[in-house]
């Protein structure tokens, strides 16, 4: 398996050339000025830089799981938390479970991960999405919910 660690300066280029690959050149191209705010520049970044996780084999970057710092508040406590943002994994190592690495990896490092739709999708239901979210304000992370799920 992969080493799974946190970006770096000089991973940039890497990074750059992998989105390319995945997504194309016209994406990429779109993506170099909102890469700078939301993963240079966000006001919310901590001290320690960017909560980018990397994939690497050696020194190539082959995957990469980048989230979005922001500032959370749940029951009155206020949590350094992160959205899961820009996931990708280089083509010929796509479906070999390296994304769920790297968002466990994430999922074990923030506060808060915090996702869009990702209730309503998982469990299919208003009424279940209302039970994720309780566990969630519960403290609960991915193990929790995960749970909460099997349960039924």
């Amino acid at each position: 398996m992969p080493e799974i660690d946190r970006y770096r300066a000089e991973d940039r280029r890497q990074i750059e050339a992998l989105y390319r690959r995945v997504f194309g050149p016209d994406a990429a191209d779109a993506n170099r000025l909102r890469w700078d705010w939301q993963y240079r520049r966000n006001p919310n970044m901590p001290a320690e830089g960017p909560l980018i996780w990397i994939a690497r084999e050696g020194t190539t970057i082959i995957g990469q799981y980048a989230t979005m710092p922001v500032r959370v508040s749940i029951d009155g406590r206020d949590i350094d938390g992160s959205w899961g943002m820009d996931v990708m994994v280089a083509p010929e190592r796509q479906r070999q479970g390296l994304g769920d690495v790297l968002f466990r990896t994430w999922d074990r490092n923030t506060g808060a991960s915090l996702g869009l739709l990702v209730a309503l999708l998982v469990v299919g239901s208003p009424a279940r999405a209302d039970g994720l979210r309780a566990v969630a304000r519960a403290g609960g992370g991915l193990d929790a919910i995960e749970a909460a799920l099997a349960a039924g």
